[in-house]
């Protein structure tokens, strides 16, 4: 990438990246003209997760929450904001941990923008997960909050299946406050490249 984006990012992801849920970075080394650098390998992202043929269960969802709420709680403690918290910018590591990725568009807080809004996001993030697929409406927050007060499903395909939950840096509701254990998302993970790589489909399958 070009020098003056590169060293920016790399000042960023230092600073971020000895948490556990954040993409660290490995190495990096610079050229006559960029900067390159490494980070934990995580090839996957969360939108090829959704769209392997096996959804997600509430477990897996809880693991994928819990996760990336404790990076934007580490990330809003130093004072930033991550702005673009979604199932692209959301990875995973072959353990099955998912780490938030993809500082591009990060901030720094002010007292109109605050990490609220990464919550907001990570909220639009699970809204998708309970969709069992990804769904572009879904990823419209005013749009998920008319369809909230008319409907109480939040624009879900399957929303009869689910009960809501508020989640506060601060106090954060018990579906996010316990450690995550990351195992049981690596056999969606091994169903990527299977499915979003390769011709073959599950539902042609006989």
């Amino acid at each position: 990438m070009a020098k003056d984006t590169g060293r920016r990012q790399l000042e960023v992801l230092k600073k971020l990246s000895d948490h556990p849920h954040i993409s660290t970075i490995e190495q990096s080394f610079e050229t006559e003209n960029a900067i390159f650098f490494q980070l934990e390998y995580s090839r996957y992202t969360l939108e090829e997760v959704l769209n392997v043929h096996t959804c997600l269960e509430d477990l897996h969802i809880r693991v994928i929450a819990s996760t990336i709420f404790y990076a934007i709680q580490h990330i809003a403690k130093i004072g930033m904001i991550h702005n673009a918290i979604s199932i692209s910018t959301i990875r995973f590591c072959s353990s099955g941990k998912p780490v938030l990725a993809d500082f591009d568009n990060f901030s720094f807080a002010t007292t109109e923008h605050t990490a609220n809004h990464d919550l907001e996001c990570l909220g639009l993030v699970v809204l998708e997960c309970m969709n069992g697929a990804p769904k572009k409406k879904l990823r419209d927050l005013e749009e998920v909050r008319r369809l909230r007060g008319s409907n109480k499903t939040f624009g879900l395909d399957n929303g009869e299946q689910w009960s809501g939950s508020i989640a506060k840096l601060q106090n954060p509701h018990r579906y996010v406050e316990r450690e995550p254990g990351y195992g049981i998302l690596i056999p969606f993970l091994e169903l990527v490249p299977l499915e979003c790589f390769a011709l073959w489909r599950a539902a042609a399958a006989k």
